[in-house]
């Protein structure tokens, strides 16, 4: 089984980091499960990217029971992961819905 390399950029991070600190001030709980819900899809990145939804170089994963978007893109061995962003939040027009 092929294994990859995930790259999260650093402003990915940022994101990840405000989606938990604004997730903790509504309730501790719920930012555990964001975080949970992340370290689940980076797992599952580094097994299987393929199973993104594809629209052109970029593709995207939700994270499991909850309305976020990772965007991808896959790179030989590498993913690299651009973007975490809420469903209901508008589209960016780099990658898609």
């Amino acid at each position: 089984m092929k294994h990859y390399e995930v790259v999260v950029l650093p402003h990915v991070h940022e994101q990840v980091e405000e989606i938990r600190a604004y997730q903790h001030a509504m309730a501790p709980n719920r930012a555990q499960c964001f975080i949970d819900a992340w370290e689940a899809c980076i797992k599952g990145l580094e097994r299987n990217p393929t199973k993104a939804k594809h629209k052109g170089p970029y593709g995207h994963v939700m994270l499991m029971k909850l309305p976020y978007r990772v965007v991808i893109r896959v790179a030989g061995s590498k993913v690299v992961v651009h973007q975490v962003r809420h469903t209901r939040r508008k589209p960016s027009k780099k990658f898609g819905p």
